[in-house]
């Protein structure tokens, strides 16, 4: 079996949080720690388990089209506000924020609306063909036409949250909330202090197991950290044993499918409470990769002639491929 010797990951936290959209819950979070010499932790925590929005809610129930940017109604905003708040990794990463060392968070939804003029976001295109994000007027137009009984739409509301979550994350760091502000921060470089960025997991999956390419040697190295025997995953007491012991047999898989080398078989979208965990694992090793030479953006190229279009909408953060 070959061996791989490493230097050790950077000094740094890396936050990803899976937004989920079900009626039932809010944020799946994890978050790599490294402190430079060696000793890195990958921690699991998912949002509550009770029901955190109105009992047999109905679209009409959670959104509100007159409430840009989040279109939140004010008791729903204030609930997923709350789950970001008394989350122990989102306290644990801010408290990084001012230490040396890398401190990033990656999410898994939109960060920003189609510009003025485009028909759906171009950011997405190169990621996604399926519930692109319309401009300010079509959205709030399909919000309008959904407010009718027993009706729901997870894309949507998925959305929504998302917006809240990227604006809570900005005010608790004092940055302008505004939503061109939040945008151009996903493709900001700054030179110290805490990055925004946005992930979608789906992409990097496809980045991983072959599809659509095979993950360049910075992307292996930074997942041969995480997934090294040595490395001490763990989970928050919300998160049930029997999906942290799935986790670790992912974790195992993944291990052998990089000894071997080539495609990662196992770096695939899963379902259920594990899968929203394993997309905010992705998330955060995304960010984490980009540290060390591994990211790629999507959808923004501060060379190209549409690069201030689509600055405007954001990037979304991926991992580089081979070649």
């Amino acid at each position: 079996m070959p061996t791989h010797p490493l230097s050790p990951l950077q000094a740094g936290a890396w936050l990803g949080i899976d937004i989920g959209s079900g009626r039932n819950k809010v944020c799946s979070f994890c978050l790599i720690t490294s402190d430079g010499e060696g000793d890195v932790a990958v921690t699991f925590e998912k949002g509550p388990a009770e029901a955190p929005y109105p009992e047999k809610n109905t679209f009409a129930a959670l959104i509100d089209p007159t409430r840009p940017p989040t279109y939140l109604r004010t008791e729903i905003e204030a609930t997923v506000c709350k789950v970001i708040r008394h989350s122990q990794l989102v306290t644990r990463w801010l408290e990084t924020v001012d230490q040396p060392g890398a401190t990033a968070v990656a999410i898994d939804a939109p960060v920003a609306l189609a510009s003025p003029g485009q028909v759906l976001r171009q950011t997405e295109a190169a990621c996604t063909q399926t519930f692109r994000t319309p401009n300010r007027a079509t959205f709030e137009s399909h919000l309008d036409g959904q407010q009718k009984p027993g009706f729901y739409n997870s894309n949507t509301f998925w959305k929504c949250i998302g917006f809240t979550v990227y604006r809570h994350l900005a005010a608790r760091l004092k940055t302008d909330l505004s939503p061109a502000a939040l945008a151009a921060a996903t493709c900001a470089q700054p030179v110290t202090g805490w990055r925004l960025r946005e992930t979608f997991p789906s992409d990097v999956y496809k980045r991983a197991d072959g599809t659509e390419g095979i993950l360049a040697n910075a992307g292996k190295a930074t997942l041969r950290h995480l997934v090294a025997p040595g490395v001490d995953w763990r989970a928050e007491p919300g998160v049930v044993k029997p999906v942290l012991t799935r986790l670790q047999g992912i974790r195992q898989r993944l291990h052998g499918d990089l000894e071997v080398g080539g495609a990662l078989a196992s770096m695939q979208k899963l379902t259920s409470v594990t899968g929203d965990l394993w997309d905010a694992f992705t998330c955060a090793f995304a960010v984490c990769a980009e540290d060390h030479g591994g990211g790629h953006f999507r959808g923004w190229d501060r060379h190209s002639e549409a690069s201030e279009r689509l600055r405007r909408e954001g990037a979304i953060l991926t991992v580089a491929t081979a070649g």
